[in-house]
């Protein structure tokens, strides 16, 4: 993509006003989206930040949120990723790319797979690209604010880096995962 540059952030090192363009820019693809009103994020700070740049604008963001979590008694190492791409920057490929600099970095860490939520057919057609498959067991939490148990209801798509045999391990069972307090 022309002009645009994609850096790689971790939380702590975001500037208040690097936080506030990102707030911004969720805001307008969530307006409805209360918690937006006052951070970029949605229960749990993300871990990494991919923020593509665009004379000197933020243009789109992909999170990736780590979380350790025991499933049917083994522990994994789980990166949850988020996307929000600016409205005249949808469509241009701008999210395959954020995607591929996410995967990059999760293959060369010790994730031993990756999730993310959606409901976006757009976002789901562009994981499966990449080798994302929709996840048949239901995925839980505990919602920071209310404390409630609660149960995913958008698509969770998933990707480990051994041609899905990790996920195919898991999907074994039929058990709920949960994946502790808060939601990426």
């Amino acid at each position: 993509m022309k002009d645009i540059i994609i850096k790689r952030y971790t939380f702590n090192r975001l500037t208040k006003s690097i936080k506030e363009k990102l707030r911004q820019g969720v805001l307008l693809n969530f307006p409805d989206v209360e918690v937006f009103k006052t951070r970029f994020y949605y229960q749990i700070p993300p871990n990494f930040m991919f923020i593509a740049w665009h004379k000197g604008g933020i243009v789109g963001q992909r999170y990736l949120t780590t979380k350790v979590r025991p499933i049917d008694g083994k522990k994994y190492k789980v990166a949850g990723i988020g996307i929000t791409i600016s409205k005249e920057f949808q469509g241009k490929g701008l999210g395959k790319e954020l995607t591929k600099e996410v995967l990059r970095f999760i293959q060369n860490s010790d994730y031993d797979f990756v999730m993310a939520t959606t409901s976006n057919k757009i976002a789901i057609h562009v994981l499966n690209k990449f080798g994302f498959t929709k996840l048949k067991r239901k995925i839980t939490y505990k919602d920071i604010k209310t404390r409630k148990i609660i149960t995913e209801d958008e698509t969770v798509m998933v990707k480990d880096f051994q041609d899905n045999r990790l996920i195919k391990e898991i999907e074994k069972s039929k058990k709920p995962i949960y994946m502790g307090v808060g939601v990426w």
